[in-house]
């Protein structure tokens, strides 16, 4: 592990998000302000499903599972491919390895849990690799209990749920770094009569964080038999790197087979994948449909992994974990300012045990925050670690996702 004082050269790592939990069947609300600065522990202005923020949209790329200690930098064991405890090789299957199909579920809403089995056939202790799925939003993980080492014969289990981001067909990838991959499949269903073209949604690909692309048209169509009169649209309400730029929504009833235009753009306030939504809302409770929003900032501050995921039991602690924060720019950057943020509604439930980054970071140097999840209720939590330098383009933004 990093010392929290000590300051080190990594390489710039980019890593998938981990996308969190949404509402079974409820729709996204509309909040009308954004993330900004503000001390340990302040909440997030808005009143916002935990799902469609982080989940909205982040995915389960790369977090570091919530029984591990590992991060970039730490002297532990490669969990993805290196040798286990002893040196030699780990022998790891994973069942089942064929397709797994999670059948059909409406948008946003939880699938039933598809369970894996992770056994040790070896003689020896062996290092389990984080699971993760490659490049969507709707795959989710749903429980863990897969620790750091696995013994020889022994077996550890976790769950994937599908919560579809988009209507139609959906395909993802669960990766087992070195053990196995298994392409997954689902169906997601539209909740009404409203669809967003394409469903799924824009990837803006990479922007200087502070810059702005140009944008993107999505058009919203009424798919039903009846007129649908169009309320509101909401397009990332949480920290704002997504614009709204034209509607030509709100305020306009779309009679069957009609549609309307939305302009949105990507403005990244952080450096590291990004993502978001857009919804749009009827008059009637089945009246709404989002889709994913996601692209990359490009900044001089980079988080290391961009998202973290930690279980532990209500009254308990879980075992620590580091985000490394590394300058990738050319000259020194702050002293640094550190915010732990959570939604309303949710308890701030997670805790820096330390902090290595109240400092001023020389180029290409790092630092490290420890971070622990402290449940005091139950049901999975959310929150986000901001990171800002001095500088218009130094912030990294780390999504944060508690499990009990």
């Amino acid at each position: 592990m990093l010392d929290d004082a000590t300051s080190v050269d990594v390489p710039v790592v980019m890593e998938p998000l981990d996308a969190g939990t949404m509402p079974d069947a409820a729709p996204p609300l509309q909040p009308d302000t954004a993330v900004g600065g503000g001390t340990s522990d302040a909440s997030l202005p808005l009143d916002l499903p935990p799902l469609m923020v982080v989940d909205a949209l982040a995915v389960d790329l790369g977090m570091v599972d919530s029984e591990s200690d590992q991060s970039p930098g730490s002297d532990g064991p490669d969990a993805a491919t290196g040798p286990d405890a002893t040196g030699l090789p780990p022998s790891l299957v994973l069942s089942p390895q064929v397709s797994q199909n999670f059948g059909s579920a409406t948008l946003l809403s939880r699938s039933p849990p598809i369970l894996f089995t992770v056994t040790n056939t070896g003689t020896l202790p062996a290092a389990v690799p984080h699971p993760f799925v490659l490049d969507v939003l709707d795959f989710q993980p749903d429980g863990n209990n897969c620790q750091l080492t696995l013994a020889a014969g022994a077996t550890c289990n976790f769950s994937f749920v599908f919560i579809p981001v988009a209507t139609g067909p959906r395909t993802g990838s669960l990766v087992l770094l070195g053990v196995a991959e298994v392409p997954l499949a689902g169906t997601g269903l539209a909740p009404g009569a409203l669809l967003i073209d394409p469903a799924s949604g824009k990837d803006f690909g990479s922007v200087t964080v502070g810059m702005e692309s140009p944008a993107t048209a999505l058009k919203v169509k009424n798919d039903g038999l009846t007129s649908v009169p169009i309320s509101q649209t909401s397009v990332d309400p949480v920290f704002g790197n997504f614009v709204l730029k034209s509607d030509g929504c709100t305020g306009t009833t779309l009679a069957p087979g009609t549609d309307c235009s939305l302009g949105v753009s990507f403005k990244p306030g952080a450096s590291g994948p990004l993502v978001g939504f857009v919804a749009v809302y009827g008059v009637a409770p089945n009246d709404w449909i989002a889709a994913p929003l996601q692209g990359i900032g490009i900044g001089t501050l980079w988080a290391m992994p961009p998202g973290l995921s930690l279980q532990a039991a209500v009254g308990a602690t879980s075992l620590s974990q580091q985000v490394v924060i590394q300058n990738v720019g050319a000259i020194p950057n702050g002293p640094l300012s550190v915010t732990l943020s959570s939604l309303p509604g949710i308890a701030g439930q997670f805790e820096i045990t330390a902090n290595g980054c109240n400092q001023v970071l020389a180029a290409s140097d790092a630092c490290a925050i420890t971070i622990v999840f402290k449940p005091t209720s139950t049901g999975q939590q959310a929150a986000y670690l901001i990171v800002a330098g001095n500088t218009p383009d130094a912030r990294a933004i780390v999504y944060l996702t508690g499990l009990n």
